[in-house]
């Protein structure tokens, strides 16, 4: 049976700096808030509920 080593898995912290940058990542909510307030043409914050 072969031993599982660091090279055959990422570590968490490899995994981590894999992710994408937070700012590029936009939440749900906020793309469907962005969107409705696009399609009403009225601001952000009074589409949010």
């Amino acid at each position: 049976m072969k031993k599982v080593t660091q090279k055959d898995y990422q570590s968490f912290i490899q995994i981590y700096k894999g992710l994408p940058e937070r700012s590029a990542v936009k939440a749900p909510k906020t793309e469907f808030v962005e969107e409705i307030a696009a399609l009403c043409m009225c601001s952000g914050k009074a589409t949010q509920f």
